[in-house]
């Protein structure tokens, strides 16, 4: 992805996530374990 396209996409926390997938959050956790997502992290690298 492009920076300016990172640039304009919402960051949401992970429940906040979860809920509008329709998952509970450690589903995603699992998803990126498994390589099936890759979260945007901060500078300091938080997810």
């Amino acid at each position: 992805m492009s920076d300016s396209n990172a640039q304009m996409r919402a960051v949401y926390i992970i429940s906040v996530a979860a809920e509008l997938a329709g998952v509970h959050p450690q589903t995603l956790r699992i998803y990126e374990r498994k390589g099936l997502l890759e979260p945007a992290r901060t500078t300091g690298g938080s997810r």
